[in-house]
Order: structure tokens, then C-alpha cells, then sequence
């Protein structure tokens, strides 16, 4: 099941919170480390970034 997680997760047919519902984690924190130990980062891209930049201002107002 690990491996299946790790490979899902490095070729993206898994996203974060899939691996950590896979796994059984109850929290993305879990998730985190346990990706983390496995030497696996984050798929977070800058585009990612930007998105959550533009709905963080949304919700919050303008930071700048």
C-alpha cells in the first residue's frame, strides 16, 4: 500500500490528501511527515501559489 502511495503521489495520479486517506492518516500533518521521511515533496507549483494567493485575497482582501 506504501508503495502504491509513493508511486501515485510522484507520478500525480494521487493527490496529497488522497495519499493521507490512502494511508489512513486523520490529519494532513500525518501526511506530511510521512511523505517527508520518503524524501517526497510537496506537488505545489508556482501556479499553485498564485492560486491560493488570488483566494486568500478573495476572502481576506488585498494584502498589498
Amino acid at each position: 500500500m506504501e508503495a502504491m502511495a509513493i508511486e501515485g503521489y510522484r507520478s500525480g495520479k494521487l493527490s496529497f490528501a488522497e495519499v493521507g486517506t490512502l494511508l489512513g492518516f486523520d490529519n494532513r500533518w500525518d501526511t506530511e511527515e510521512w511523505l517527508g521521511y520518503r524524501g517526497l515533496n510537496w506537488n505545489y507549483s508556482f501556479q499553485d501559489l498564485e492560486r491560493d494567493r488570488r483566494t486568500h485575497d478573495d476572502v481576506f482582501g488585498d494584502a498589498s
